[in-house]
């Protein structure tokens, strides 16, 4: 089957926290952003929808919400008497004449129209032909402004109807405004007042001024997008120099990395204040230290086997060179031929052997077995060699079974190389004891030889290292890989009486 590897992009630690802060400075703008501009819809909709509709409904239901306008030629505001200054009665009515050209006079009743909630809308009257009735010159130069002139004259460029009593928008002389218009005739806050011929269709229009609220927002905006760049030029900052910070450590223990690979195992000496890095840099010292200790232990080794096959192969080749030049007798040099290769297949043998258990890893294959059995099979086989020494066995075992999680063969042969060494040293005797305590599984193998020198006891696990009367230094190194790949104690007890192996494993191994 075909396999497709994607390839894998690379992105430096600085290009990578550049991205992130801008990502983050990106969301929180973006952020602002739409929060402010909602904002600014909202408060605009209570700005202007809201006082224009007001403004309209007012209008169209009656509730008259005066407002004063400035006096008359005569010196009263419109909707006054010369005499007392005062609102006329309710009975009171405008006189039914031609609209003069003095508009106030004709138009004193728009006072009584509602200008809007709060208000913040502005008036207009205009005619069909967008003429402007309302405000008249006086009034005009009173307010000082020419934003009713502007604004009249954009309607009237763009023709825009004035049917619909709908909130619209426009732009007139780069100012920015919201309109609603009626028909001054609909009005109910006129009441049964006659108006002229030519305001009959006349049309009132609000509207309300938002350039200084669209300059603010368009300030804002601006400075908003001041704060993001700042923001994005301090993170592209603060990425350089805290990615610099991060990834000298990162190289330190890069290249530390790589002499442990061409097999320079000195320790870093840098101390790091990150938690993560001094933890890293602690393990990988750590493994340095274990590397050295394995190259040391990789290279004794094959100096110890150099030295064992030496000895045979120097015997083997001895012996023939003898028999090939008729210097040694054939049988008597055949036989040490003959033993000193079955030395070297039994030597390449636990050789292999250790090579094997060092490989094993985990539990797996494990099964539950009375280790009295395997005990009573390893003494049987090496029964004759116990005979021909004169050496008896003694069986300490537990009527009960001893049951140990294990594999079967590698537990046997660790027992039958400490039996082989018992039988090596023993005087008399080899005491076999099996049986259970609280923590676990107990044995031991005792022998009542000459002991073991305190010289010689730190190293008996040793690979190729003997003691006085050993074989070739391996044994006992298979015995502790198997008893450590079953995760068990082996202890060693000695003196002139005798010495004692002892294992421990736990009930559940």
């Amino acid at each position: 089957m075909t396999k497709i590897f994607r390839k894998i992009k690379h992105h430096s630690i600085r290009t990578r926290m550049l991205l992130l802060l801008l990502s983050i400075i990106a969301v929180v703008f973006l952020i602002v952003f739409w929060g402010f501009n909602l904002f600014l819809e909202d408060y605009i909709e209570a700005s202007v929808y809201a006082p224009l509709e007001s403004a309209l409904a007012l209008a169209s239901a009656g509730d008259p919400s005066p407002r004063d306008l400035p006096p008359n030629e005569t010196g009263t505001v419109p909707g006054e008497t010369q005499e007392t200054g005062v609102p006329p009665a309710a009975d009171t009515t405008v006189p039914d004449t031609t609209m003069p050209d003095t508009a106030p006079d004709a138009l004193r009743d728009l006072r009584l129209i509602p200008m809007g909630a709060w208000n913040k809308t502005e008036v207009l009257v205009l005619s069909e032909t967008y003429d402007m009735l309302y405000p008249d010159e006086r009034l005009k130069e009173i307010l000082n402004t020419d934003a009713p002139e502007q604004l009249t004259e954009q309607l009237k460029q763009e023709a825009i109807s004035l049917e619909g009593e709908s909130i619209r928008e426009i732009t007139a002389g780069e100012r920015d405004y919201y309109f609603v218009s009626v028909k001054l005739a609909k009005l109910a806050a006129l009441g049964n007042r006659n108006l002229p011929e030519e305001m009959q269709d006349a049309y009132l229009v609000y509207y309300v001024d938002m350039t200084a609220i669209r300059n603010f927002s368009d300030r804002v905006n601006l400075f908003l997008l001041a704060v993001l760049g700042i923001a994005s030029a301090l993170a592209v900052g603060m990425s350089v120099v805290y990615s610099v910070k991060m990834a000298r450590p990162i190289k330190e223990l890069a290249q530390f990395a790589g002499r442990i690979g061409r097999g320079d195992f000195t320790k870093l000496t840098e101390h790091y204040n990150q938690i993560e890095l001094a933890e890293l840099a602690e393990r990988m010292n750590q493994a340095a230290d274990q590397l050295d200790a394995y190259d040391e232990e990789q290279k004794t080794f094959f100096q110890n086997v150099s030295h064992e096959f030496r000895t045979p192969l120097q015997v083997i080749r001895s012996n023939a060179e003898g028999i090939k030049y008729e210097i040694l007798e054939p049988k008597e040099a055949g036989d040490t031929i003959i033993r000193e290769t079955y030395r070297l297949t039994e030597m390449v043998e636990d050789l292999l052997y250790l090579s094997r258990v060092d490989q094993v890893t985990s539990a797996a294959g494990f099964e539950t077995y009375d280790l009295r059995e395997i005990l009573s099979t390893v003494a049987e086989r090496q029964g004759a060699v116990a005979k021909e020494r004169g050496i008896r066995y003694v069986f300490e075992f537990s009527e009960e079974p001893v049951y140990c999680l294990c594999d079967e063969h590698r537990m046997a042969r660790a027992f039958s190389n400490v039996l082989s060494n018992a039988l090596r040293y023993a005087r008399s005797e080899v005491v076999f004891f099996c049986d259970t305590n609280e923590t676990g599984c107990v044995i031991e193998i005792r022998d009542d030889g000459v002991g073991i020198s305190e010289t010689d006891m730190p190293n008996i696990f040793k690979r190729f290292y003997k003691g006085a009367g050993g074989n070739h230094g391996i044994g006992l190194a298979i015995v502790k890989s198997i008893i450590d790949q079953h995760n068990g104690l082996i202890e060693v007890h000695s003196d002139n009486s005798g010495t004692m192996f002892r294992f421990q494993f736990q009930k559940n191994i």
